[in-house]
Parts: C-alpha cells; structure tokens; sequence
C-alpha cells in the first residue's frame, strides 16, 4: 500500500506506475508492500512466478480500463488473476517488473433473471459466492470444482475450466451468453445481452474462454443457469480392476439419468486422505468411483438399481442420503490436493485420454516415471466420463522437464491432451506445438498480435516466448 515515498523495491518504472495507479483506485488497492505482493506473485503449487511484480485491485470495469492504459503506455507486462489456484504458471508473472491486475474487487453479481435462468456476475465472483447467491432462486451453476472456494470465474473461464459436471452441462464455455473485457490497449468491450439467437458477428466470448488473459481483462460474465434439485445422494462404488471401473462409471452414465457427477480416484490418493486428513473410507478398492445424483424426486432407486444391473459390478458401495453423510463422501475428492501438498513438491498434470485408454496410458507412464526415478510415485483421480485425469507425481530426484517430456509424449501417443481444463500456462506452452498444426498456430499467433500488438498480455503463457 501506498504511503508516502514507493518503496525502493519496486524499481523505478513501478514505482512510477504505483503512484499513478494510486490516482486509479486509491492507494489501498495498490499493493507495494513486498511480503504482501508475494502472495500474488508466486502460484499454487510454488513453482512459477516472478520476485518483484506491482499488484492492483481494480473495484469496476472503468478502474480496469484505466489500469490496462496506464500499464500499456509504461510498457509493463500485464498479468490478471483471480484466486490464483491456477497450475501451469498461467496467471502469476514469469518475468520480473510486471503489473498483476487482481479480480477479486470485481465481484458484483446482478438480480437472478428466474424466468431464462440467467446472472451477471463480476470477474472475481467464486462458485461458493454465486452459489451462496442463488439459494432459494430454484437455480444453480453447472459447473463446480474442488476450488469452488477460491476459485473465481473469470479465472474459470479464462481456462475453460470444466470440473465435476462436463458430461451434464458441459465447460465453462457453454454457460457463457456474453461477457465484458478490457482489451489491451484500455477498450472496452462489453456484450452481455441474454438472447438466445444473437448472430451479430464473431463470437468474442467463445474466444476469450480459454485466452488465460493472453487476448483481455475479462470483467464480467453474463452465465446460463441450470435448475435446482431437491433430491440428492452420493455413492462411493469398489472395484478390484481399472478398466471394469471406468466401464461401470460409462454404463451408469448412460442408464442413470440423474446422475450428474462420476469422479475416479485410485486406491493410493483414498488411503492417503483417509490417513493423512482423518477422512472416513467405508469401501475400500484399487479403484474407487464417486457419484453423486441429483432430481427432484429421490434418486436413490434410479441409481441403486442401475448399479445393480451393471456390469461389471463394483465389489461394495456405499450410499450417502443426507448432507452431512454425502459431504463426508465428497472429501475423499476434495482434499486429494490437500493431502498431496503434505508429501512436498508435487508435478501436476491435467490431461484427457480417450475413453478406454486409461490402464494402458496409466502403465506406460508408471513404467517410464520408474525408469526415471525409481522413488516416484504417480497419483491419479479425475472426472473419468468426460476422459480427463489428473496426474500428481511426487517423489525425490525429480528432473520436472524429463518427466514433463515423458507424460506429453504418452498422452500424444494415445491420442490425448496435454491440457484438459487447466489451461497451457508458461508449464506446458513449450510442448504446444506438438498439441496443435502448425497451421493452427500460425493462426492463434495472428488472433494474439491482433488483439495484443505490443504483447503486454500475459506473455510468455500459451505461446513460449521467443
């Protein structure tokens, strides 16, 4: 925070910068002190950032705009975030002297329109915010995360993140009906009508979700809603094999219509919350499927008689009816990270494999992480019916490059992705070229320069600088 002199720290061009920013949004929204930048400038998992980065907190469109201008005629390199629980290095800055323009102050959200189920939500509304706001509306949003916390959505779109529900609803992209961005060079464009038929030009917003602030500030979100359901259960499903795992969660997807969520986890990351966060495991497998099942009706006999019906069939399941009981359930999910961040550094990577690849995919890189570091261990969970898993790898002597190599190269070789829904980031973008034509790059390239001539927007994410 300002007060008085800038701090030495900041250099002279950021500092320069603070004081006007100051004029912008007051000095307690610029935030000079160097323990408290900190906390902005380094990402999640430890492993990206920058040691001297300016951080702002614009309250309004307007702030934003004035902002990006000033920024754009320092020449700094700016980079926006939200609750910074990204992965890949993708909203924190990777080179020192940069403008980190936080979010969170925009966090408006508009009267909930109950006839076409629609919101407008600031940038920096979390999902628990907009959830907490729709109670009592007989509407919620689709899409839900373990972050849901932290996790902001204009960040959320910013990646195209998807979460638990994709095979239902669908990605951060399909809630989308409009949004409000500031572009590069401090314009603003705003489009956040709620027709259902409005082809007037290019899609704008289709081509913001999933820019990870490479293209603009996005501000502002006009989002789809989907109806409330009055009924809900949970259920954690056992199974001794992988690949009947993954066929019994297809089949219960097909046949169970309630059902909205099917989320994979293995027997190593169960244990590990279970011992290392004291959280209950009623059935135990090598494979374990949690489901969740919402209507307006109770589904348990829907779901329990699709279970019963399948094959194969998991080897034990346990029901969760109640709040309580299915929030006991969902920490098994929610707290893998958690429980992961306890063993030290840990190699995350967000990837999609075609459905029925898993076993295969998974012993290859089993057995090329051993042969790269013996003490290795790889943890998998993810939503198994939209073919995207995370893969954590934990253990000494970890060469991060090698086994980044090794895991673009599986996945490529399945006929996956090396980006499921965290975005590319600085952590993935030299391997993008491997991911897309050259063609395709040559055009994302052309959409970049023309959006962002002076390439002050987030560079170095997405594409590998130069």
């Amino acid at each position: 925070m300002l007060s008085g002199e800038v701090p030495r720290w900041l250099g002279a061009r950021l500092g320069s910068l603070a004081a006007d920013l100051a004029l912008v949004v007051g000095d307690a929204h610029v935030l000079t002190d160097r323990e408290v930048a900190a906390g902005y400038a380094v990402d999640w998992t430890g492993r990206y950032g920058a040691k001297r980065a300016l951080v702002v907190r614009p309250a309004t469109t307007a702030e934003t705009s004035a902002v990006v201008d000033l920024a754009a005629s320092y020449g700094v390199p700016i980079v926006t975030q939200g609750g910074n629980t990204g992965l890949v290095g993708g909203s924190v800055p990777n080179r020192h002297d940069s403008l980190i323009v936080s979010t969170r102050r925009l966090g408006t959200i508009s009267d909930v329109d109950l006839r076409a189920g629609l919101v407008t939500v600031g940038a920096g509304v979390t999902v628990t915010g907009l959830t907490e706001h729709l109670k009592g509306s007989g509407w919620r949003f689709a899409v839900d995360l373990g972050s849901r916390d932290s996790a902001t959505l204009g960040g959320m779109t910013a990646t195209n993140a998807g979460g638990m529900r994709v095979f239902r609803f669908g990605t951060m992209r399909r809630q989308i009906v409009g949004l409000e961005y500031v572009a590069a060079d401090g314009t603003v464009a705003s489009h956040l009508r709620s027709l259902i038929k409005d082809n007037t030009g290019y899609h704008l917003a289709g081509l913001l979700c999933g820019s990870e602030g490479t293209l603009g500030l996005i501000t502002a979100l006009r989002l789809r809603l989907i109806r409330e359901r009055t009924h809900r259960l949970a259920a954690l499903c056992a199974f001794d094999d992988l690949d009947e795992a993954v066929e019994f969660a297809w089949q219960l997807r097909a046949t169970a219509p309630s059902v909205e969520v099917i989320e994979y986890l293995d027997a190593a990351c169960a244990d590990l919350v279970h011992m290392t966060q004291r959280v209950p495991l009623p059935v135990r497998g090598q494979a374990l499927i949690l489901v969740e099942a919402a209507a307006d009706t109770d589904p348990l006999d829907e779901v329990a008689g699709a279970i019963g019906r399948i094959q194969p069939s998991p080897t034990d399941v346990a029901f969760a009816l109640g709040e309580h009981r299915r929030a006991a359930l969902w920490r098994l999910r929610d707290e893998v990270s958690l429980a992961l961040s306890r063993l030290g550094a840990v190699h995350k990577f967000d990837i999609s494999i075609p459905a029925g690849t898993l076993s295969h995919v998974r012993r290859r890189l089993e057995a090329g992480l051993h042969a790269l570091a013996p003490q290795a261990t790889a943890w998998w969970f993810g939503h198994v019916c939209d073919d995207n898993v995370h893969l954590n790898v934990t253990g000494p002597d970890l060469e991060t490059h090698r086994v980044e190599e090794l895991v673009v190269q599986v996945v490529l070789d399945a006929a996956g992705s090396i980006s499921a829904e965290h975005g590319i980031g600085v952590m993935k973008a030299p391997f993008l070229h491997h991911a897309r034509s050259a063609g395709e790059l040559a055009h994302m390239r052309a959409i970049k320069e023309a959006l962002d001539p002076q390439g002050i927007l987030n560079p170095g994410v997405i594409f590998a600088e130069r």
